[in-house]
C-alpha cells in the first residue's frame, strides 16, 4: 500500500514546479465565473499547517463610494494555534489605491492612506480595553511618511518604507489579489505594489496559458461544479529579495488566473506565518451581491498621537 503522506509530498513537488497542467476541452467563451463576488482558496502543508483566505469585493458607485476589497485570512501551526488576519482596501474607478487597514484582532493594525501625494503609514497597538478592531482606543506606535512624487524617494520617517515611481502601475497588496488581471496584462512587465512594509517593484511573467478544469463549490447553488476556464499561469518576483507580494506571501510567488475575470485561482509561495512554502487553491465561489460593510477605519478623535 502507498503511504499516504508520500502521495501528499509528490503531490505538493508537482505543484510547485508547475507539472500539474491538466488539460481540458476549450474554454467556455465567457467565464462561468463572470461577475464574481467572493472567492475562497485554502491549502495545507501536510498535517503541519493550514492556511484560508476569504477574498470579497465590492465595485466603485459613482463619485461616492470608491471600489472596496475585503481579504480575511487565517492560518495555523501544529502546537501554535490559530492566528487570524483581517483587511479592507479602497481604490477609486480606475483602481488606484486611496488607504486601506490591515489587523490581527486585538494585538496590531497598520493603515494607509495617500495624502496629498504622500503615503501616511501608521502602525497601531491596542490601548487598554480596547476593542478588537482598530476603530477606537488604539495607540499610533509609529508614523512613517512616503513620498510619491519619482522613483527611488525614501520615506522621510522610519526605514521600513521605500520610494515608488509614478510611472508604473500603483496598487496596494489587498486591492492586487483582484486587480491582477489588468495590472499583469501583458506577458512580462512591472508593477509597483503598496504593502505595510512600503512599496516593492514587482516583476512578472506570463509562463504559461491555455485551458482546465477545475471542481470548485458553488455557494449561492450549495453544490460543487465542474468549471472550464482559461487560465494563465503567472510568476511574480520581487525586486528586493524575500520582498512581499500577496496574501502574506514572500519572494517569488507563483499564480494561476482565469484569464476572462482575473480571479486568483491558486497561489503558492512562502508564507510568513507558516514558516515555509504552502499552495492555496480556489475550493468556492460565489456572485451573490452583499451588502457593503462599514471597514473599522480609525477615528481620528480616538487614535492617539504617537507614542515617543
Amino acid at each position: 500500500m502507498v503511504k499516504k503522506g508520500w502521495w501528499l509530498a509528490l503531490a505538493a513537488s508537482l505543484v510547485v514546479a508547475g507539472a500539474f497542467e491538466v488539460p481540458a476541452s476549450s474554454p467556455e467563451s465567457a467565464s462561468p465565473l463572470e461577475g464574481w463576488t467572493r472567492i475562497t482558496l485554502e491549502g495545507r502543508k501536510y498535517l503541519v499547517a493550514r492556511g484560508r483566505s476569504s477574498v470579497t469585493r465590492w465595485p466603485p458607485s459613482g463619485d461616492e463610494l470608491p471600489g472596496l476589497v475585503a481579504v480575511d485570512s487565517e492560518a495555523s501551526v501544529l502546537g501554535a494555534g490559530v492566528s487570524t488576519h483581517h483587511a479592507f482596501a479602497e481604490s477609486d474607478a480606475e483602481g488606484r489605491p486611496l488607504r486601506w487597514l490591515g489587523w490581527t484582532p486585538g494585538k496590531k493594525a497598520r493603515h494607509a492612506a495617500l495624502e496629498d501625494g504622500t503615503l501616511v503609514v501608521e502602525k497601531l497597538v491596542p490601548g487598554e480595553k480596547a476593542p478588537p478592531d482598530p476603530q477606537r482606543g488604539w495607540t499610533v506606535a509609529q508614523r512613517t511618511e512616503l513620498a510619491l512624487s519619482g522613483e527611488g524617494e525614501e520615506a522621510q520617517d522610519g526605514d521600513d518604507a521605500e520610494g515608488c515611481g509614478e510611472e508604473l502601475p500603483l496598487v496596494d497588496a489587498y486591492t492586487l489579489v483582484t486587480a491582477l488581471g489588468s495590472v499583469a496584462s501583458e506577458k512580462t512587465g512591472t508593477f509597483r505594489v503598496l504593502t505595510r512594509r512600503g512599496a516593492t517593484t514587482i516583476h512578472y511573467e506570463e509562463v504559461w496559458r491555455g485551458a482546465r478544469e477545475l471542481r470548485l463549490r458553488d455557494d449561492d447553488a450549495g453544490a460543487r461544479r465542474t468549471l472550464r476556464l482559461e487560465v494563465r499561469r503567472m510568476v511574480l518576483r520581487p525586486a528586493e529579495s524575500g520582498g512581499e507580494t500577496l496574501l502574506r506571501m514572500r519572494g517569488e510567488t507563483t499564480l494561476w488566473l482565469d484569464v476572462h475575470t482575473g480571479a486568483l485561482l491558486e497561489i503558492s509561495g512562502l508564507h510568513e506565518k507558516i514558516g515555509g512554502r504552502i499552495v492555496l487553491r480556489a475550493k468556492a465561489f460565489s456572485r451573490e451581491v452583499r451588502e457593503r460593510p462599514r471597514p473599522p477605519w480609525p477615528e481620528r478623535d480616538a487614535v492617539n498621537p504617537p507614542r515617543g
